[in-house]
C-alpha cells in the first residue's frame, strides 16, 4: 500500500476508533439521558462531517446493533433513538440496520422514526414468518392484510409441520388476545421461559410438580426471541441451555444435579449469560471443554473477562486471524486496533497481509470499511502508525 493510501486509511481507521469509544460512553453510561456524552458525539459526527464520507457513516450505523448484544442495556432503546434521530437515517436504512430485531423496529415505528408507509411495505414484501408474526397486530390493526391473506403468506414461509391452516390461526388469536405489551419483552412469553429468566427456584419447583415436565424440554418460541442465537434457528434450546443464556445458576444447578441432557455447543451459551459459577462447573464436570466457539460468543456478547480466561487461563486456541474475523463481524474497531498494536509490540511475524486477507475475506456482510480499507494492508511495516 503506498504511503499516502495509508496514511488515508489510518486517518479512517482512527475516526472510527474515536466513534466506538464515544458510542461506547454513551452506551455504558448509568444516565438515562447522558447529555455530555451525546454533545460530544454529536460534536464529533458534526466536525468530521460524517454524512459526506459514505463509507464512515455505513461503518458507524453498522455499530448501532452490537449494542443489543453488550451485558449492560440500560435505556439502550431511547438512546439509540437519540442517536438515530440526530443521524436523520432514512425508514429503509432502518429496516437493514435493525433487521434482526422486530422489538427494536416496533419501537422505532411507535417513535415515529418509521412511519406506516414503510411498516406496510416491509410486511407486504417480508419473507420472514417471525416477522409476520410479531408484527400482525399492527397488521390487523391498520388493515394491512386480510387475516386470510397473512394465513396464506405464513402457510408459504413456515416449516411444513408448522404450515397447517389451524394451527396458524390459532397462534394469530394468541397474537390478537395477549401479545401486544409482553411481546416488547424480546424474548419467549411462555410460562417456563420466565420462570427460567428470573431464576425463581421455588416457582420453578412448583411449575414442575403441578404439570408434566421433560428435564429434557425445547423452549421455543421464535416469534418473541430477538435474540438470533437463543432462537438456534427457529430450533429452541433446551431449559438447560437456557438457564445458561441467562444466568440463572439455581435453576441451572438443579437441572446439572438431575442430569438434563447437553452438547458440546451447548457449553457457549454459559458464555452470553456471563456467570461465572456456570461457567466453573462447566469446567470442571463437564465431558467437553470449551472451544472456539465460546470464543467467538464472547466476542459477539462483549464478555472480555470471560474471553481473556478463556485464552489465557483455559488455553483455549485460537488463531490471531480468528480472532480479527471475529472482531471484524462485530464491528469492534476498538479491539481491532488492540490486536494489532499488541502482536506489533510483541513482533509477532503471523500478523501478515495473509491474515488480515483471510478475516476479511470470511467476514461477509456489511463490512465495506475493513474491504476497502485493508485490502492491501502490509500491516508489518506500517502498524505502528495507528
Amino acid at each position: 500500500m503506498e504511503t499516502r493510501e495509508w496514511n488515508h486509511f489510518i486517518s479512517k481507521f482512527k475516526i472510527m476508533v474515536q466513534f466506538h469509544t464515544l458510542f461506547d460512553e454513551i452506551i455504558e453510561s448509568d444516565l438515562n439521558e447522558p447529555e455530555e456524552e451525546y454533545s460530544a458525539l454529536f460534536k464529533y459526527l458534526k466536525d468530521i462531517d460524517i454524512k459526506s464520507d459514505a463509507i464512515l457513516f455505513e461503518a458507524f450505523i453498522n455499530l448501532l446493533p452490537m449494542a443489543f448484544y453488550r451485558p449492560s442495556k440500560k435505556n439502550l432503546f431511547s438512546k439509540l433513538k437519540r442517536i438515530l434521530t440526530e443521524l436523520q437515517i432514512h425508514p429503509y436504512t432502518l429496516f437493514d440496520i435493525f433487521q434482526d430485531n422486530d422489538n427494536f423496529i416496533l419501537y422505532l415505528f411507535e417513535e415515529g422514526l418509521i412511519d406506516l408507509n414503510h411498516l406496510e411495505e416491509r410486511i407486504k414484501n417480508h419473507q420472514n414468518a417471525k416477522f409476520l408474526f410479531y408484527f400482525s397486530p399492527e397488521i390487523f390493526k391498520y388493515k394491512i392484510l386480510t387475516e386470510e391473506k397473512l394465513i396464506k403468506y405464513l402457510k408459504k414461509l413456515l416449516p411444513y409441520r408448522f404450515n397447517d391452516r389451524k394451527l396458524i390461526s390459532k397462534i394469530l388469536i394468541r397474537f390478537k388476545e395477549e401479545v401486544i405489551i409482553p411481546r416488547k419483552k424480546g424474548h419467549c412469553l411462555t410460562d417456563i421461559a420466565q420462570i427460567v429468566r428470573n431464576d425463581d427456584i421455588k416457582l420453578f419447583m412448583q411449575y414442575i410438580s403441578q404439570q408434566p415436565f421433560c428435564i429434557d424440554e425445547i423452549i421455543l418460541d421464535p416469534a418473541f426471541e430477538s435474540d438470533e442465537v437463543i432462537r438456534n434457528e427457529n430450533n429452541g434450546i433446551t431449559v438447560l441451555e437456557y438457564s445458561m443464556c441467562f444466568g440463572s445458576i439455581n435453576i441451572f444447578k438443579y437441572l446439572w444435579l438431575n442430569h438434563a441432557k447437553y452438547t458440546e455447543k451447548s457449553l457457549q451459551y454459559s458464555i452470553i449469560g456471563g456467570n461465572y459459577d456456570i461457567i466453573h462447573i462447566l469446567e470442571e464436570e463437564s465431558i467437553y471443554k470449551f472451544d472456539e466457539n465460546a470464543i467467538e460468543m464472547a466476542i459477539r456478547y462483549q464478555r472480555y473477562e470471560i474471553l481473556d480466561y478463556l485464552i489465557n487461563t483455559l488455553n483455549v486456541n485460537v488463531e490471531t486471524s480468528q480472532l480479527i474475523f471475529y472482531y471484524c463481524k462485530s464491528f469492534n474497531y476498538k479491539k481491532i486496533e488492540e490486536i494489532i498494536k499488541k502482536y506489533s509490540e510483541m513482533k509477532q511475524p503471523e500478523i501478515t497481509n495473509t491474515i488480515i486477507r483471510k478475516a476479511l475475506f470470511n467476514s461477509s456482510g456489511r463490512k465495506r470499511f475493513f474491504y476497502d480499507f485493508l485490502f492491501n494492508l502490509d500491516i508489518n511495516n506500517r502498524v505502528n502508525d495507528i
